[in-house]
């Protein structure tokens, strides 16, 4: 006799509405003791920003954005100071999804819960 034992580390197959996500979205993440507000847009045009209100001169960033089932890609693309471009990517992992609450697992591992304002 045979057993096996699957074991799930997320999500797996789950697909989310993408239509909720569009909208501006605002969570309290603690950093260093602190409580740091981020708010995040999503356009159904795939396009977004978003902005860090710890520091009164930070201005919004602009990403593109794709939803494959349980993933959240942010394709952010930067020009620098030396005329070059930059581009970095987030991935989030969605756990909840719905038309008033985001919640998802970054890529650090912290589950953060997101309202949509």
């Amino acid at each position: 006799m045979m057993a096996m034992m699957v074991v799930s580390c997320g999500p797996v197959g789950e697909e989310f509405n993408e239509e909720f996500l569009y909208g501006e979205w605002v969570s309290t993440v603690p950093l260093a003791g602190t409580n740091h507000e981020i708010h995040d847009r999503f356009g159904s045009d795939h396009r977004g920003s978003t902005k860090s209100f710890t520091d009164a001169d930070t201005d919004w960033q602009y990403y593109s954005w794709t939803l494959e089932g349980a993933t959240l890609t942010r394709i952010h693309e930067m020009e620098m100071r030396s005329n070059t471009r930059a581009v970095s990517v987030d991935e989030w992992t969605i756990t909840s999804l719905t038309e008033s609450k985001l919640v998802y697992r970054d890529q650090g591992g912290r589950t953060i819960t997101c309202t949509k304002l």
